[in-house]
């Protein structure tokens, strides 16, 4: 039988907005540059249900938290509490 573990690696860093507002900044990737990431769906569903819907029109600044573009790659914290959440629900 073959053990396969899935291990999670996060960047953090702060993300300065154009507006002067820091926002905590949570870069998600595995070794492999071209997986697929079925954990970031699991992840984004998470963050809906503790932090609220993520709705694209609004603006950033009226969320308080967002995701990249890409839709699994970066995720941004408005409160660091919140990152500091994401980090001991996904490490």
């Amino acid at each position: 039988m073959v053990s396969i573990e899935m291990v999670m690696k996060f960047r953090v860093s702060d993300y300065h907005r154009s507006n002067g507002a820091v926002w905590k900044q949570v870069f998600y990737f595995e070794d492999n540059p071209y997986a697929y990431y079925p954990a970031a769906d699991e992840m984004r569903c998470w963050c809906e249900k503790q932090f609220g819907l993520y709705e694209k029109l609004n603006l950033a600044e009226d969320r308080r938290w967002s995701i990249s573009l890409d839709g699994h790659s970066t995720f941004f914290f408005r409160n660091p509490q919140d990152c500091t959440a994401f980090l001991l629900r996904w490490s």
